[in-house]
């Protein structure tokens, strides 16, 4: 493997050479290939799969502006070019519109759609935190603002979103208009105050595992005795390299998939792990509705950001069904609680 580096989950100038495919990456063959177009023989190695889709689409992407701060905390990426702002508006065509959510849904209950899938999912969050009126939530890496709108409208909590995004901070704070909620463009480590219960939702891939002791520490410090957070969380099974980062840079910047051993080590210096729930056969499904929306919106995506780039979307949503397929990339909702909690947390 050429211009590899493991470190802190970083890659440079990735090129895998000489590495026969496993079962995600002919996974990832058949997925990231239109269907009239002949895929790869069961021993081509992975360069062949991956010039195959991005030769000249990774090499013309940039980092969006919205997506890597300097002050974000994400992973240092010194040898990227100038930065550009990627249009929000291209980030909505993948959400559910109404809830504005781009994450795993939750399918078990028997959604179908994307859509339904979201409003499953953030009911099912609603229920492992027991959110009651008058109640205080922290949704770190809030987003749109589509879940602290939903729980304060639906369970009359409180709820303050934080979002190291300005652009998205703005789009939030419009969604939620009129609902009990306080949006702030601020980056975690500026985090204040004392909360009932905290939601991470695909935030702590993010924060790069260099910064994950720092991360429990202030989340630590923010959460009310009795209190109770809730993560929904990526992890790769031990041995897998990590591949899956290289695709996901180039629309949501630097991220970080750690197995669930280390979020285990890490998280468990503060909190009791109380709930954990294997989210990985909905995530199968929801690759699938990511890439459908990508193919029903193309014209309307390319006319955003170029054809390019959705393409290049494209492959990193196969790459996830591809993992999530072979069971090698993993998602979790993880219940958190203080070391002395004795309550029990429902599984529904």
């Amino acid at each position: 493997m050429k211009g590899w580096s493991s470190r802190a989950g970083v890659n440079h100038g990735m090129e895998m050479v000489g590495w026969t495919p496993t079962g995600w990456v002919r996974g990832l063959e058949k997925s990231a290939n239109p269907s009239n177009s002949p895929s790869p023989g069961k021993g081509t190695c992975i360069p062949c799969v991956v010039k195959k889709e991005i030769p000249t689409t990774w090499n013309e992407i940039r980092i969006s502006k919205d997506s890597k701060s300097e002050k974000s905390g994400f992973f240092e990426y010194p040898d990227l070019p100038t930065l550009i702002v990627i249009s929000l508006e291209y980030f909505k065509l993948l959400t559910d519109k109404e809830h504005m959510q781009h994450s795993c849904g939750y399918y078990a209950n028997g959604a179908t759609t994307y859509a339904e899938s979201q409003v499953e999912k953030l009911k099912l969050i609603a229920s492992k935190l027991q959110l009651k009126p008058g109640m205080t939530l922290l949704d770190v890496g809030c987003g749109f603002g589509g879940l602290a709108k939903f729980m304060a409208d639906k369970f009359g909590v409180t709820v303050e979103g934080v979002t190291v995004c300005d652009s998205m901070a703005k789009q939030a704070q419009n969604h939620c208009r009129g609902s009990k909620v306080t949006i702030k463009n601020q980056h975690w480590r500026r985090m204040e105050g004392k909360f009932d219960r905290i939601a991470i939702i695909e935030m702590m891939e993010h924060v790069g595992k260099q910064n994950w002791d720092e991360f429990f520490t202030i989340i630590q410090s923010l959460l009310k005795p009795g209190g109770r957070i809730l993560l929904q969380h990526y992890a790769v099974d031990p041995g897998i390299p990590h591949f899956f980062e290289f695709p996901c840079k180039y629309h949501f910047g630097q991220v970080y998939f750690g197995g669930l051993d280390e979020f285990v080590a890490y998280s468990t210096r503060y909190f009791h792990i109380a709930n954990v729930q294997d989210f990985t056969l909905d995530a199968e499904i929801c690759a699938k509705h990511f890439i459908e929306m990508i193919d029903d919106n193309r014209e309307e995506m390319e006319a955003l950001v170029g054809p390019k780039l959705v393409r290049a979307l494209r492959v990193t949503y196969a790459t996830a069904l591809a993992g999530s397929k072979s069971k090698g990339l993993k998602i979790y909702q993880t219940v958190l609680v203080g070391k002395d909690d004795r309550n029990r947390v429902p599984v529904e």
